[in-house]
């Protein structure tokens, strides 16, 4: 009998692509896995559906995972899906410039999701209070912020790709596109939990090695990636899609997990919350699983 492995993730994400595309074309039965993807509203509801046992991985970014290191869980990071900031703020088509921002509504996930930290960290660049300059309205998922922002109930937004490339597509204001300036980020991520994959490493290298030779056809077969695509982003815009399938593809080429990505979102956090978090990245980070696939170098410990 296969092994189960339900795995949750947020309702709109072209990073669960690969995935999705990997149980259709048997990757992962290939591996004696039967993989069940849940959709979630938010990326937090993943990983605490994934600390309270109920799916074996989740999909996510680093945000809510260092909310429950912090309450002193155990989360861990095997393999990196993107680790550099592709976030950009996109604004309703009356607003032209971020001083047009003062007054409005700004459209959020959820509290303490990592729409809300760049949100936050954005405005105060722009030297706009978010407390008291804008109101922060939670509106649940990206889906609903970009219906939010295309009615003019909001005035903006932050996502990442594709929402950026369909903001340009149709002519709404990119004010902020982070991926012009790369750092290294943990935007996405597949994460078990410490306990899981000591219990389960074969099962764990087994998902993990599925799920590699899931992202080699994303990338070479974008016909084969592009209704998957259409299903987890929720668009149909055949060319947004297409760019998003060619700068996916690069990110997932970078899939060892890096701790300074890690580390670097924990800065940002600290930053805009003003809250301390004392947890170590390197016990959150476990990059042998995948250096093990294709025999990729480790990054080094994170030493700052």
């Amino acid at each position: 009998m296969p092994e189960i492995i339900t795995v949750c993730h947020s309702a709109h994400g072209a990073g669960n692509s690969p995935m999705a595309l990997g149980v259709a074309e048997g990757s992962f039965a290939y591996a004696g896995l039967d993989v069940v993807m849940e959709e979630m509203p938010r990326t937090g509801d993943a990983v605490k559906r994934l600390i309270e046992g109920s799916c074996e991985f989740v999909v996510a970014g680093a945000t809510p995972i260092i909310n429950v290191a912090k309450a002193g869980h155990d989360p861990l990071i095997v393999m990196s899906i993107e680790a550099e900031n592709v976030f950009a703020i996109m604004a309703a088509k009356h607003i032209r410039s971020p001083e047009d921002l003062r007054g409005q509504t700004i459209a959020i996930s959820g509290h303490r999701e990592q729409d809300e930290m760049i949100m936050r960290r954005t405005l105060r660049d722009w030297g706009i209070d978010p407390d008291r300059d804008v109101e922060l309205k939670l509106f649940g998922s990206r889906g609903k912020n970009w219906d939010a922002i295309v009615s003019g109930e909001a005035a903006a937004m932050t996502a990442t790709i594709p929402q950026p490339i369909l903001a340009r597509a149709i002519g709404f204001p990119v004010l902020k596109d982070y991926a012009e300036t790369p750092e290294p980020y943990q935007v996405g991520s597949v994460t078990t939990t410490r306990r899981y994959a000591d219990a389960n490493p074969d099962i764990v290298r087994a998902f993990l090695g599925a799920q590699l030779r899931a992202v080699r056809l994303f990338q070479s077969d974008f016909a084969a990636a592009l209704p998957h695509m259409k299903a987890r982003s929720k668009l149909d815009d055949v060319e947004v899609l297409r760019e998003t399938n060619r700068l996916f593809g690069l990110a997932m080429e970078d899939y060892v997990p890096n701790p300074a990505a890690l580390a670097a979102v924990i800065r940002s956090l600290v930053e805009v919350f003003g809250e301390p978090i004392d947890i170590d990245v390197n016990e959150v980070v476990d990059p042998s699983f995948a250096t093990a696939l294709e025999g990729k170098a480790p990054y080094p410990p994170y030493r700052g």
